[in-house]
C-alpha cells in the first residue's frame, strides 16, 4: 500500500520510526519529508513552497495518510 504518514515537526522522529517500520511491512512511503527536518536547511519562501510541493504530491499519491 502507498501510505504518506504525517505528523508535527515535533515527531519527526517517531514518524521516520513510523515510515521505516512500514517499509519493513512490505508497504511504500509516498514522500519522506523528514530528511528536510533533520538537515535543518535555511528555511526561504522558496525552500517552503518546495516543500509544499513535494507534500502535496506525496498527499495525492498516497492510498492512505
Amino acid at each position: 500500500m502507498r501510505i504518506y504518514v504525517a505528523s508535527k515537526f515535533e515527531d519527526a522522529l517517531l514518524a521516520k520510526e513510523t515510515m521505516e517500520r512500514l517499509v519493513k511491512e512490505g508497504h511504500t512511503i509516498t514522500y519522506d519529508w523528514t530528511p528536510e527536518y533533520f538537515a535543518k536547511p535555511q528555511v526561504t519562501p522558496e525552500f517552503l513552497i518546495e516543500c509544499a510541493i513535494k507534500d502535496m504530491k506525496g498527499v495525492l499519491d498516497a492510498e492512505m495518510l
